[in-house]
């Protein structure tokens, strides 16, 4: 299959998590699951699924993470999907999104944000 592929006269990116955002999301849904039951788990999925969707249609979408902002910063985009933030980058030149964080945006996350995506946690090489 085609990296992107066209949707209704719309270019589609490719989308791809990173392992950290990958963990988060595992994490994120097993709490989900052991608190409100897998129903609520598979909805909050879906919800996933409907973030990713967005950015392989709209990759330019998100906003800076103010995090970031504050330290000049700004490769990297986030949209809000439920209560969470996927943290995201896009590259260019391979028309490609990299989500790199999912995060409950009710949490302190400068210090995360800072060290996960600074510490090499970018772009595949």
């Amino acid at each position: 299959m085609p990296k992107n592929k066209r949707e209704k006269g719309v270019s589609v990116w490719a989308v791809r998590f990173t392992e950290s955002a990958e963990m988060d999301i595992a994490a994120i849904l097993e709490y989900i699951t052991e608190r409100d039951g897998i129903e609520q788990a598979q909805a909050l999925l879906q919800l996933f699924r409907q973030g990713r969707a967005s950015l392989a249609a709209l990759p330019s979408r998100g906003h800076l993470p103010p995090e970031l902002a504050k330290l000049h910063i700004s490769d990297f985009r986030e949209i809000h999907v439920s209560v969470y933030r996927m943290v995201y980058q896009t590259d260019t030149s391979d028309r490609c999104v990299y989500i790199h964080a999912v995060l409950d945006a009710r949490r302190h996350v400068d210090a995360l944000l800072r060290e996960r995506l600074l510490r090499g946690d970018a772009l595949p090489e």
